[in-house]
């Protein structure tokens, strides 16, 4: 059942074309209602309105500059507009010809548009945004340009290039587009003079980015809705940077004030009158005037920041977050532009999970990480409620906004049983006490919160310290211990307390993890081989030449730590950096002390050393005993949190990581030909060890930033394939091609010898062997039918790999404990000094090995 109007009523079929707007226009003079009809047979429109004329507008594109629009000022019925359909059907409100005016007034008068402006409409001129700035222009006395091809940044700057245009209106999405293309306007940019930017979320560095490209523009962004257009007005060229966030203040008689529940209240003469529902007009104010939205936002100093809608708010664990807001934080970030969509689905522990749509293009590990990252800037640590879900396409209403709502279904039906099980589970909701207490041990060890009972230790990017703490506690909490060691295999909270150990399959994260402490434990023996073993193969009949053969492993014991020891950074830590700072920053300091510890006691041992000797000690000589394999990694462990806190913020943390592991190998290379003398000035003398010495800060931090660089790889690589992917493959081609510049330097037979420098191939080659090597003991790790003796190695070489930093403190002690021992005219000193510190390696290995397995 139609309406009653009380106008004449034109029903337009939707064309993006000048006949379009001018029919339209025409109407509007004539005094006529205008409605747009999605085809000429539009039966649903048409019950609803009944139009006494259809008008079918050829599909011509180009110029347009007549008619002028001439407003009329009467409440009568103007046009008829569809909402978007959002929230469900879209429906039809009634427009007065009054707020029709009421709207272009305004904006001519904010944007001081006059008969000059030539703009090139970006949206279709059948939609809201794009129809009110052609009634704008053509109101001024300017002329309009409806593109053929739609938005087109190449055609819009030759445009400007052939001083056709002066004028662009677009909405925030196709902004991004032409942001991303800024190359092509750097040189045109300054002929524009008209902007404006249409109702939707966008972030200040993009308007930054659009005025900064556009010097010369009079920048407006409104807020509105179909019921309410151009609410708000922002001055984007002349606003500070505090407000460039927001969407604008109201003025000239048009009022928004927040309601207790955060919605958005708008009053004033731009309104819509009525909307049809049922085949009868209703009021869309209440009895104060004002309209009811369903956008949550706030105000400061009068202008409004603009919060998303309310049915799409996401709150996850107490923290409300924007879909617009996260969408654009990722789109920037991964340079994509209306390929991702964010919705809201349940989590059982956060309330509201995040969901990530993305088209097939986009990688999902990308996008998992990027949002993580954003998702941690507005503390939320998501966890397992943060999911991705490849589309086609997506689900969108008439005007081409995608229907949050219809995303979630579409995850929620590929998830089925699954996530219903996962929402029923007892466990879900902290109900089971024993649940809560792991969760809050948890939270406590890692300073992480909130954990959920569904992620793992190594989710959260637990390391292999902080998962002997948390499992002594468990024990301690009544966990039986064969259960609690659990956690070492990648087990939830939830399986802890619900499935018996022998249920408990190793995960991929956690079999990984063990792999690189065992190819890390493996390399720091390597470090330890190459100070010893050379000596004692020479004292051995008959096999003197074997340190020939041995040199690989002697010479891999470096750099191969360095890559190893950033492949652990770059896996472990770096997510849980990413989750919580502050947990990492712990972790650093902890393991700085204990490096500072080892310098401070092979120091004292060095000196009363020397000083029981026959030299005299100089100043320098005092600065000298502190330097060593552990002051770097000292300096580096510290370094860490600068690394990550730079490196994170960059478009693609890997190439930004790579860049920076070359920018120290560059470094390094000029300090080599700068070549500075020792110095026997204490303090310059430690600088000068630090650029030049075996263990010098930028040669050594070149290794352990590619690993960081692979760690991360690898972590997206296990996370999305349960396997470590083709790193074994990728590992030997980086051997071969090592091979192959030893060849092409002339270092060939530096293979066979030792000790020698760490030429440039080294690095590609070792990073080659690391990742070949986690390769095969993940696979050993993961392998059901592996040997007792196979279990027993790798277990142990882990072990070695997690205390590889007390390995090289009681390694660094044995020569200047057997030269104290010595200048105290000790017997034996070389033998006692050995077999202490492999009796204390030994007795803290087994305790370790105790405590883990």
């Amino acid at each position: 059942m139609a309406a009653r109007i009380g106008n004449s009523v034109t029903g337009i079929v939707a064309t993006n074309s000048c006949d379009f707007i001018a029919s339209a226009i025409e109407c509007l003079n004539q005094g006529k209602a205008i409605v747009t009809l999605r085809r000429e047979d539009d039966d649903e429109r048409h019950n609803m309105v009944e139009p006494d004329e259809v008008v079918n507008p050829n599909d011509t594109t180009g110029w347009i500059s007549s008619p002028r629009y001439e407003p009329q000022h009467s409440s009568k019925v103007g046009q008829i507009q569809f909402t978007s359909g959002t929230e469900g059907e879209p429906k039809p409100v009634l427009i007065s010809h009054s707020a029709l005016a009421n709207s272009t007034d305004r904006l001519i008068s904010k944007m001081k548009i006059d008969e000059r402006i030539r703009e090139y409409v970006g949206v279709p001129v059948y939609y809201s945004f794009g129809f009110g700035r052609c009634r704008a222009v053509l109101q001024a006395g300017g002329e309009v340009y409806i593109p053929n091809r739609g938005f087109d940044p190449l055609e819009l700057s030759e445009m400007l290039q052939r001083k056709e245009i002066n004028a662009i209106s677009a909405v925030p999405s196709l902004w991004r587009v032409l942001l991303q293309n800024a190359a092509l306007f750097e040189e045109v940019g300054g002929s524009v003079l008209w902007i404006e930017i249409g109702s939707q979320y966008m972030s200040a560095e993009e308007k930054k980015q659009v005025r900064a490209l556009f010097p010369n523009a009079r920048i407006v962004q409104h807020y509105g809705l179909t019921e309410a257009s151009r609410t708000t007005f922002l001055d984007v060229q002349n606003t500070g940077e505090e407000r460039l966030e927001s969407v604008g203040k109201a003025e000239d008689g048009v009022e928004v004030r927040i309601r207790d529940d955060g919605r958005i209240l708008i009053r004033g003469p731009h309104l819509a009158m009525t909307s049809i529902v049922g085949g009868e007009q209703i009021r869309l104010t209440d009895d104060d005037g004002w309209l009811v939205t369903s956008d949550l936002g706030r105000i400061e100093d009068g202008y409004l920041y603009y919060e998303g809608r309310a049915d799409d708010l996401i709150n996850c664990a107490g923290v409300k977050v924007s879909p617009d807001y996260l969408e654009t934080q990722l789109s920037n970030q991964l340079e994509v532009s209306g390929a991702l969509s964010v919705a809201k689905i349940p989590d059982p522990v956060r309330g509201d999970g995040i969901l990530i749509a993305h088209l097939p293009d986009v990688d999902a590990t990308a996008v998992k990480s990027a949002a993580a990252e954003a998702l941690h800037g507005i503390g939320i640590e998501p966890g397992h409620s943060l999911k991705t879900l490849a589309v086609e396409s997506f689900p969108v209403t008439e005007t081409g906004k995608v229907r949050r709502s219809s995303v979630s279904d579409l995850y929620l039906a590929e998830e089925g049983e699954d996530h219903k099980i996962a929402v029923d589970s007892p466990a879900a909701g902290h109900e089971d006490p024993r649940i809560a207490e792991l969760v809050s041990l948890w939270e406590e060890v890692l300073q992480i919160r909130p954990v959920s009972p569904h992620d793992s230790f190594f989710d959260l990017g637990g390391d292999s310290l902080s998962a002997i703490n948390v499992a002594i506690r468990m024990e301690k909490s009544g966990i039986p211990r064969e259960v609690s060691r659990q956690i070492f295999e990648g087990v939830t909270i939830a399986q802890i307390v619900d499935s018996s150990a022998d249920s408990m399959e190793k995960q991929p994260l956690a079999a990984t993890s063990q792999s690189i402490d065992a190819v890390r434990g493996m390399l720091a023996l390597f470090v330890v081989a190459s100070h010893w073993m050379p000596g004692v193969v020479e004292r051995i009949p008959g096999i003197a030449d074997a340190n020939k053969l041995l040199s690989f492993f002697y010479s891999g014991g470096t750099p191969g730590f360095a890559v190893v020891f950033g492949l652990g950074v770059g896996f472990a830590y770096l997510p849980r950096f990413m989750r919580s700072r502050e947990s990492v920053n712990s972790l650093v300091i902890r393991n700085a002390l204990l490096l500072l510890a080892g310098i401070v006691v092979l120091a004292a041992v060095r000196i009363t050393g020397d000083l029981l000797g026959d030299q005299p000690m100089r100043p320098v000589d005092y600065s000298n005993a502190f330097w060593g394999v552990l002051m770097y990694y000292m300096l580096a462990v510290l370094s860490i949190p600068i690394w990550l806190s730079w490196l994170t913020r960059a478009r693609s943390f890997v190439i930004a990581t790579l860049f920076l592991a070359l920018v120290f190998y560059l470094i390094h290379e000029l300090v080599l030909v700068w070549a500075p003398e020792p110095s026997a000035n204490p303090i310059l003398q430690t600088g000068i060890l630090l650029l030049t010495a075996k263990f010098n800060y930028f040669e050594i931090s070149t290794g352990v930033l590619i690993g960081l660089a692979l760690g991360y790889w690898l972590r997206g690589v296990v996370s999305e394939h349960d396997n470590p992917g083709n790193s074994f493959a990728i590992g030997l081609l980086l051997m071969l091609a090592g091979f192959v510049l030893s060849i092409r330097f002339g270092h060939l037979e530096t293979w066979m010898v030792w000790p020698k420098p760490i030429y440039v191939w080294m690095w590609v080659v070792y990073t080659g062997f690391v990742l070949a090597c986690t390769h095969i003991v993940f696979n050993l790790a993961m392998a059901d039918d592996r040997s007792r003796f196979t279990d027993v190695a790798l277990k142990v070489m882990s072990i070695v790999g997690i205390m590889a930093f007390p390995l090289f403190i009681g390694h660094e002690l044995v020569i200047p404990l057997k030269d104290l021992l010595m200048a105290l005219h000790v017997p034996g000193a070389l033998t006692i000094s050995m077999s202490l510190f492999f009796v204390s390696m030994a007795y803290i290995l087994v305790r370790v090995y105790k405590i883990y397995y």
